[in-house]
């Protein structure tokens, strides 16, 4: 194989995520997992506790430009990257690449995306009320409450900052969104849910998403 895309972590090579052997082909399918990057609204900042980013880069084993291959840093500078211990292959492009984030649906048992939370939950009629309590979001519709789970409280807020993106740009109206983290409002949705079947012991658990 002459071509390779691979996925980078804070920099350094995470895995391979495909393999060619014509530059043509390689660079089809590099714009495609590019577009598809774009698309996500709601990408993984953590991972194993531990802030990340990643880029996708095509690489190859040969040598088509002497020009070295930079790639912007948070500040917008430009950085020179390279491959470690791997002198004989080559960069072809790098970019920044948002790899998505999931949440945990406890009524599943499963990890979601934000377009399958919309396909199940919020594309069904009636107004859907969705609010934080610690590292959970709590969605409403009528009578019928679903529980969803993140790392930590700054991720609850930031899914909701990106639902709110995603439900921008797909025209949904049918939602309402609150952010109060009040004391007050703690004990209002942890004696709402209890009252509504969801166990203490639940509320307060911590889950892996």
């Amino acid at each position: 194989m002459n071509y390779f895309i691979v996925l980078f972590k804070n920099k350094k090579k995470k895995r391979i995520i495909n393999k060619f052997i014509t530059k043509k082909k390689a660079i089809i399918a590099y714009n495609k997992l590019m577009k598809k990057s774009d698309e996500v609204f709601f990408e993984k900042k953590i991972q194993n506790a531990e802030e990340c980013t990643f880029e996708l880069g095509l690489i190859s084993s040969i040598r088509e430009l002497d020009s070295p291959t930079y790639l912007k840093d948070e500040l917008g500078r430009n950085q020179r990257v390279y491959i470690d211990n791997e002198s004989n292959m080559f960069f072809v492009d790098i970019k920044p690449y948002r790899v998505e984030e999931k949440l945990f649906d406890i009524s599943q048992n499963k990890k979601i995306t934000i377009k399958e939370f919309d396909k199940k939950y919020l594309s069904v009629t009636g107004l859907k009320i969705i609010c934080i309590l610690n590292h959970k979001i709590v969605l409403q519709n009528d009578t019928k409450f679903y529980l969803f789970s993140l790392k930590d409280e700054d991720e609850a807020l930031r899914f909701l900052d990106s639902l709110t993106n995603y439900l921008n740009n797909t025209n949904n109206l049918s939602c309402m969104i609150l952010k109060s983290r009040s004391t007050t409002q703690k004990k209002y949705l942890y004696d709402l849910l209890i009252k509504n079947g969801f166990e203490a012991s639940v509320l307060y658990r911590q889950f892996t998403s």
